[in-house]
């Protein structure tokens, strides 16, 4: 099965040093195929904290995808670039693309920005996809013979902490999921691990999440830092959970899932 190893949320600035250098090893000793990096290099888009990211980055395993997360802008300290040019220092030293797309010989995977620098809710931490960037979701498998991903920094689940804010807006974003017949989704930003099968609400349709644990920073939310393995074929996904136990990280848990006309199932 293809590999794909799943890391989010290292926060250089507030990264836990020895666990940001076991997971250098642990994916050198796991080879994947792919490397997903799905947001927040940094805690406020300092230059030392994306020169941090950037040397960590080099010595994860290739190829690599990344994407920006909330922390990757600016803070008010930075007022020219947080509203003139947000992504200015993502861009010099992590990736100039804000959306990349892979071709990967088990599908497809689009990237996208749901990071925004400013808007008219009061927190501006929160993650929005565009109408625009819904038509990308809709329209940007054609030709796809092959599992259909998708990722973005922030989650389309929570598992207990009902005041965090989802992606939105989510039943846009749902629809557009359904209508391009996305097959899983990758995310982070909550710092809490998830994976399992969640309803589309539109044409019967579902997908499965993969939701990353903080790689490396000290701030955890109720569990520690961890990543996930992913290992795809075009009817089976397996995740597998590492988290950071007695010095190390261990895998500890597998959630299986596995396609039957077009559906998505958990399966033991």
């Amino acid at each position: 099965m293809y590999q794909i190893l799943q890391l989010s949320d290292p926060h250089f600035g507030a990264a836990n040093l020895v666990q940001a250098e076991a997971v250098v090893q642990m994916a050198t000793k796991l080879e994947p195929d792919f490397t997903l990096l799905p947001g927040d290099f940094s805690m406020r888009a300092r230059k030392r904290e994306m020169v941090a990211a950037q040397e960590w980055l080099s010595r994860l395993p290739q190829p690599q995808l990344t994407i920006p997360g909330n922390h990757d802008v600016p803070l008010l300290n930075q007022p020219i670039d947080r509203f003139f040019r947000p992504f200015r220092r993502y861009k010099k030293y992590i990736n100039e693309d804000l959306e990349p797309t892979a071709d990967l010989p088990v599908g497809r995977l689009l990237a996208f920005n749901s990071s925004t620098p400013f808007g008219l809710h009061v927190d501006w931490s929160r993650g929005f996809l565009s109408p625009f960037q819904g038509l990308r979701i809709e329209n940007g498998f054609e030709g796809v013979d092959g599992l259909r991903m998708v990722t973005f920094h922030h989650p389309l689940h929570r598992s207990d902490e009902k005041s965090r804010v989802l992606i939105s807006p989510l039943p846009l974003i749902q629809r557009s999921l359904s209508i391009g017949k996305v097959d899983i989704v990758f995310a982070g930003h909550f710092h809490q691990a998830y994976s399992g099968v969640i309803e589309l609400e539109h044409e019967d349709r579902n997908v499965v999440v993969s939701q990353a644990a903080t790689a490396c920073s000290t701030r955890t939310k109720g569990e520690p830092a961890g990543f996930h393995l992913v290992k795809l074929s075009n009817k089976r996904i397996e995740i597998l959970r590492y988290r950071w136990l007695k010095g190390e990280f261990l895998h500890d848990l597998t959630s299986c899932f596995e396609k039957s006309e077009e559906r998505w199932s958990q399966v033991v």
